[in-house]
């Protein structure tokens, strides 16, 4: 009976598994022809996430005129910025850099924390988060991004970036960067209880919640471009 139930619960965490791998797959896809072949994708891509955002922040802080708001500035800003970062054929490897490492760092946080588990990151705010997670997420985010670099068409026109060493602290900064991004919007979604922002994306949850680490990482990206 016990191995029954267990058998079940299994198959079914595998079963998400898959839908979220499998949907995971269909959007990197899209961004990556997006962001090196096909700009104007990428543009089309960037305004319906700016669009899903902006509806789930509102659904979710609707009862908070002056939360609603700032959604008006926390969700455009990043996404006007990589806009315009993408702009520049020459960062098309950057940014392509910028979604493997804010991506990688999401997906090896929630294997880490559910492989080695451990004390809680921020268990007020977000309960499942790890520091095993968080570790997880920023190594194989960092080692992600060398692996990008490695593509033979791989090509940034700066020092700091064909250099595997900076490559790597690049990669952690932005990895750290992206996971308190996403506390920041847990944070709000513990405020208003809300458990996902919405339903869009199969086995990630809403848009909110599968672009959360732009918020605060776009930002920082396009400084760290303007000063390299």
């Amino acid at each position: 009976m016990i191995a029954r139930i267990v058998e079940e619960h299994l198959g079914e965490d595998i079963r998400k598994l898959k839908i979220r791998i499998l949907s995971g797959l269909v959007l990197v896809k899209l961004f990556v022809v997006g962001i090196l072949w096909l700009k104007p994708l990428f543009h089309l891509l960037m305004i319906l996430v700016a669009i899903g955002m902006l509806t789930e922040w509102y659904n979710m802080t609707h009862s908070s005129s002056l939360h609603s708001l700032l959604g008006l500035i926390i969700i455009p800003v990043p996404i006007s910025l990589l806009i315009l970062l993408s702009t520049d054929d020459t960062k098309n490897w950057l940014i392509m850099l910028y979604f493997g490492i804010i991506w990688s760092a999401d997906g090896f946080a929630m294997i880490g924390g559910k492989v080695f588990k451990g004390l809680k990151l921020a268990p007020k705010i977000s309960p499942r988060k790890t520091w095993s997670g968080l570790i997880s997420g920023v190594l194989a985010s960092s080692l992600v991004a060398v692996l990008i670099s490695l593509s033979p068409n791989f090509q940034i026109e700066s020092y700091y970036f064909s250099n595997k060493v900076y490559l790597f602290l690049f990669g952690c900064v932005m990895a750290l960067i992206g996971q308190l991004s996403d506390l920041f919007i847990s944070y709000f979604k513990r405020k208003f209880k809300v458990k996902d922002s919405g339903h869009l994306i199969p086995g990630h949850g809403g848009v909110l919640d599968r672009f959360d680490s732009i918020i605060l990482t776009a930002p920082l990206l396009f400084l760290i471009n303007l000063y390299l």
